[in-house]
Parts: C-alpha cells; structure tokens; sequence
C-alpha cells in the first residue's frame, strides 16, 4: 500500500489515512516523500510504535526537474502538479489504487482486475458520456497505460507555462488515455473503490448512503466518498461526529487517542487542562436547536471545544438546557424563566431580556451560591454576556478565580482578562472607554463554526439570501433593493417581520420569500444553496457570524466594509466589501467569478472548532502562566506560533487558475 506526499506540510488528513490504512490493513504500508514534510503529524506518524503493521517511509528518490511549464505558477499549483507527475511513476511502477490527494494504492490488486486488463476505472458521472473519475483507479503492476499517462503529463510538464492549466498532469492525460484505450480498461458503475465482497467482486463508493465497509474489506476509501473534502473539514470533529463512512471507518480501527492527539495550530505538545465555570443565559435554555441566538450557540460550541480539549467543564443555566459538560447545574426553573418572560414566539419577535430583571437577578444569585459549592482557587469562571453575569463575578471573588469574558461583542465589559470576537470590535471598545494603550490580556479569538452544520454546495440555486434579525440597522432593506434592481430572487431568514412601522420597513415585494426564523436544519439548506449572501450591516459589526456561516457552505458574501467583514471576508475572493448601491449591484451581478471552493476553504480553516479551539487554549495557558513568572514565563518546548495565524486559500487569489 503506497501513499504519496508532496510539499512541506503533513495535515491531518494524510496522518489519520494513513494511520487508518496500517490498522486496518495487514499488509505493509509505504509512504512516499516527494519533500520531506514537517510539522506535529508527521512526527507523532513517525513516533507511532506499531506492533504487527509496517510503516516504511521512502524517500522519492528522483530528483524533480525544473519544469518549465510550472514557471510563474503557485506552490500549491506546483505541489499539485509534482504530486501528479509522482503518482502516476510510482503506480506504473508498482501498480495499485488511485486515491486521490494521498495517492492510497494497495500491491495486492492483481485478483481485482480481469486478466486482459490494465485498469479499472469508475464512471464518473453515468449521465454525461466518457466521464470517469481518477479517484478509485485501479492500475496493473507495470500497466502501459500508466505509463503513457505519466509520460503525458511529464511532456506538459516540459511544453510552455502559457499552455499548462491545472490537471494537466494529471486528470487530463488520464482521461485521454483512459477514452482511447477502452479495450484494456474496465469500467465501475461508482466512484472511489471501497472493498471487496466475499465472491472477490470488488464494489465501489460514491454515495454515501448507497455504501457500506464490509469487515471482510481487502480495500479501503481514504475519503470515503469524492466528494468528502468538499462537504466536510477532515478533522477530529469530522471523525467524531461519525456522520460519514470515513468517520466511521476511521472510530473502528483507531482508538481516540489515535484519531484525536493532543495536537493543534502546528505544535505537539502536552495540554495543560483547567476547571472551568460556564455560565449559560437565564432568559431562553442553552440549546442547539435555537440557532438565531449567537449567544447561545457559542456558549453550546465553547463547552464542547474544551471538553474536547480534556477540560472540566461545569455549567451553569436555565433548566433544559442541554450543554456537553461534566455536571450542568440548574440555577433556574423553566417555571421563573417563564414567569419573568411570558410565553412568546421568539421565533418570529426578539428576545426579551434585561440584566436586571428578575430571572437574571435569581439566575446570578443561585449560580453564585452554587460556584461557592464547587469553585476552587485557579478555576476559571466564563463569563459570556458581559455585564449580565458581572454581579456573578462580583460574587465569587474571594474564591479566587480567574474570571474571562470569553467572547466579546458587546459594549458593557468588566473584566481583566477579556476576548474579543474581532479586532474592530476590540478597538471600538477602546475608543468608547478611552484606552489608548492595549492590553497584554486582551485577545482576540473569533467565533467558531462547525463545519458539519453547514453542508458545501458547488451548484446553488438562483436566489439571493439575507439571513439575520430584520431591523434596519441590519441592512435588510439594501439587499430588497439590489436584489429588486437586478431581478434576482431573495429569501429573507430572521426574527422580525417584512412591515415594521417602528423599523421603517416596508419589505414585502413580491420578489422577497420571508422564511422568518427557521431551525438549523433549513439554515443549512437555504444557506448553502444560497448563489449570495447579504450582510450590508450599518453598524460597526462585531463578528458577524452569518457572513462566516455562509463561506462555510461555500456561499460568497456581500457586505458593508467596515467592522468585522474587514477581517472575515477577503474582498475579491471570498466575497465582496461594498460602499455604495453601484458596487452591491456589480458585487452580485459578478458573484460567479468567486470561487464556491474558496470560500468553503477560507472559512473551515480559520473558523472551525477544530481551529479556533487552540486559540482558546493558548490563552488559557497565557493567563496560567500568572501563576508563575507571568509576562516573563518561558516555554523551553515551544515550537511555533501559530495561534494567530490565517491561512488564506491559494484558488481564488489573483493569479490563479481558481482550482487549487
């Protein structure tokens, strides 16, 4: 079995297949080093004490040529170019299973394919004719048609830069040689091979529910469908929400140790764990299903990073609430809740809310004299909503915790240790309080997402989307008006109603679909179908999170350009910044030349859980280390920092091919 790595980095996609394919496999594994990668993965995959399972690591012993064709290109479209022109010598030469990016082929395959031919092949796409798919290849030990297909591509490696587009390496050579030689190629009926039933018959993946991994399996999906990449972040978060057959196959052959390593933003290292008092809201249950309050989501979202992370987690809220945490203390009845508030649709009207009414003044009383019963010096207390839990704080002083507003977007702070969601809201707050110095314990960590509940859509439908509370300082009205200029569909999603009087709205047009607000089951549909997404926003936004949510379907964004966006939304390539009523028309009229890709790409690496949870981290540790020799404390096993840093998709960028 052969892996092939090309670039510096190892990520985790590549450490967890490989992983996965030497414990469920009995069978040698190789892994080809194109350039030798760094990074954590790399070297835990090269710490791993395997029993029974080989892992041979091969450096790829030909040195690559300086192609001319690759001139002027960028390193990732070089990679990809390298990886293909290297996959397919190492599968003339030993033949085996064509897996895409990690180029997963297995030695043992000669009793796969019939006798008179090289190679099998799955058709792609049964509607459009001669449409086959690389991923799931299988290629005889020595097969021509390998080797015509390397040289193909080695050829439009050495022509002209001008005449090389992304593929052509690759996908391009395969499927000419594929189409002319169909006496020597047997086709599937799906994509990606996935194991082998007990008559020998090998079966194919493409759908996932229309598949299954049989225990028997003499092969195994790297991905499991082709698609996988594209809907999904592989990540620890992917494997253990076990909503996919990769999830699943990865939790049956790995130990959680194993598919979860206490490994993040590039650095291995030992996690330092803590105790954490969360505080959740008193006027509506901390539950998933209430999407339209952000409060609630990152308080259901900040609770399952640090238990993921190995935290103890106690939380304190409203009684059904539902937070994944180590004892949930209930610190008000749904019967006061409901006394305080009334029985109203906070689905359509807005929540009602005081920091001073009753529920909050019993909510923070009940849930200080529950923190006396549990608090210990060095705890942390989480503060999320600012000046409504200050009286909580206030309360437990003398316990001796440290107390962090753990997600700032509003104006009212308190507290010594504060995270921002942006840095323009941490600035507007500067300016409104007259800081002009910073803080060494200020931080700013964005709001996180997980990439499960906001599926990818490669082709959207027709309509526009504006998704939010429907208030004017929203903006909702800017994007009735472009949306009515150009003639384009637009669903509206969000508390409030079309005709507001008091909000000077008048938005019901027979172009606009008022959804109202919906469950995050139809945010994700709706979203991620979405051809745009407006968040024209005329206050100084805070975070945002709707812009980020739909990037994560893989929707562009048309935003005002001031506040948060100026940080979330890359202009030109994830969506477009604007400032008059000209350019949010020209915005949406050429919103196709956004890559859908990039967007998905953007959002998943720098706003999922699985990245935003080492932030968290790394803070934590900063204010622990208070305890020590504070500002000064060194960190002799230190190996990066990467906290900080954004990775900012390569398509999509001026100058590329919009591929990757």
């Amino acid at each position: 079995m052969h892996f092939v790595n090309t670039g510096p980095r190892f990520p985790y996609t590549y450490y967890v297949g490989v992983m996965t394919a030497l414990r469920a496999q009995d069978q040698p594994v190789r892994l080809w080093l194109v350039e030798r990668p760094r990074g954590p993965y790399f070297d835990l995959l090269c710490g791993v004490a395997f029993e029974d399972e080989q892992l041979e690591i091969v450096e790829f012993e030909e040195e690559v040529p300086d192609f001319p064709a690759l001139a002027g290109k960028t390193d990732h479209e070089k990679r990809v170019a390298v990886f293909d022109w290297a996959m397919w010598k190492i599968i003339a030469e030993h033949g085996g299973v064509v897996m895409g990016l990690d180029s997963l082929t297995l030695g043992d395959i000669e009793g796969l394919l019939p006798a008179d031919k090289e190679m099998m092949v799955a058709r792609d796409d049964a509607a459009v004719p001669d449409s086959y798919a690389g991923h799931g290849a299988i290629v005889r030990v020595g097969s021509n048609l390998a080797w015509e297909i390397h040289e193909q591509g080695e050829a439009a490696l050495w022509g002209p830069a001008e005449e090389f587009v992304w593929g052509s390496a690759g996908i391009v050579p395969f499927l000419e040689v594929v189409r002319e030689n169909m006496e020597r190629v047997e086709v599937a009926e799906y994509g990606l091979l996935g194991g082998c039933n007990h008559d020998g018959k090998p079966f194919y993946v493409y759908q996932e529910e229309a598949a299954l991994i049989r225990p028997d399996a003499r092969t195994i999906p790297l991905y499991a469908t082709a698609a996988a990449l594209r809907f999904a972040n592989i990540s620890p978060a992917y494997v253990a929400s076990g909503k996919s057959l990769y999830a699943r196959l990865v939790q049956r052959v790995l130990t959680k140790e194993e598919w979860d390593p206490p490994i993040g933003s590039g650095l291995m290292r030992a996690v330092r764990h803590f105790r954490f008092h969360l505080l959740g809201l008193a006027h509506v249950p901390t539950v998933a299903d209430l999407s339209t309050c952000a409060y609630t989501q990152k308080v259901i979202k900040l609770a399952r990073m640090l238990k993921s992370l190995g935290h103890e987690v106690i939380f304190y809220g409203v009684e059904g609430s539902r937070v994944e945490c180590d004892e949930f203390v209930e610190v008000l009845s749904e019967a006061k809740r409901r006394e305080v508030y009334g029985s109203y649709d906070w689905w359509r009207g807005f929540f009602k809310h005081s920091g001073s009414d009753d529920a909050y003044q019993a909510f923070n009383q009940n849930a200080i004299d529950e923190i006396w019963e549990r608090g210990r010096p060095g705890d942390f207390l989480l503060c999320p909503m600012g000046n409504y839990n200050k009286a909580v704080a206030d309360g437990v002083r003398e316990i001796g915790l440290t107390v962090v507003e753990s997600g700032i977007g509003y104006e009212g702070v308190f507290a010594q240790f504060k995270i921002f969601e942006s840095y323009a809201w941490m600035h507007h707050v500067y300016g409104l309080r007259g800081q002009r110095d910073g803080s060494w314990y200020d931080c700013v960590i964005p709001n996180y997402f997980d990439p499960l509940d906001f599926p990818y859509c490669e082709e959207p439908a027709e309509y526009a989307l504006y998704m939010g509370r429907l208030i004017r300082r929203k903006g909702v009205e800017v994007a009735v008006q472009v949306t009515r200029e150009l003639g384009m569909p637009l669903v509206v999603a969000g508390q409030g109603e079309l005709e507001n009087e008091a909000e000077g709205l008048a938005l019901d047009e027979p172009h606009v679909v008022f959804l109202g607000a919906v469950s995050p089951r139809v945010r994700a549909e709706v979203m991620s179908r979405a051809r745009v997404a407006f968040a024209p926003t005329y206050y100084v936004e805070p975070f945002g999170g709707v812009a980020v949510e739909a990037q994560m379907c893989g929707t562009p964004v048309v935003t005002s350009d001031w506040g948060a966006f100026t940080e979330t939304v890359l202009h030109g390539v994830t969506g477009y910044r604007c400032k008059t009523f000209e350019q949010f028309c020209w915005a949406v009229e050429h919103i196709n030349e956004i890559d859908r890709g990039a967007c998905r790409e953007w959002a998943v690496e720098n706003y999922s859980m699985d990245r935003v949870r080492w932030m968290y981290q790394e803070y934590f540790e900063q204010l622990d280390d208070l305890r020590g020799a504070g500002w000064y404390e060194r960190r002799p096993r230190r190996q990066e920092l990467d906290w900080l840093r954004r990775e900012v998709p390569i398509r999509g960028l001026p100058g590329s091919d919009g591929n990757g």
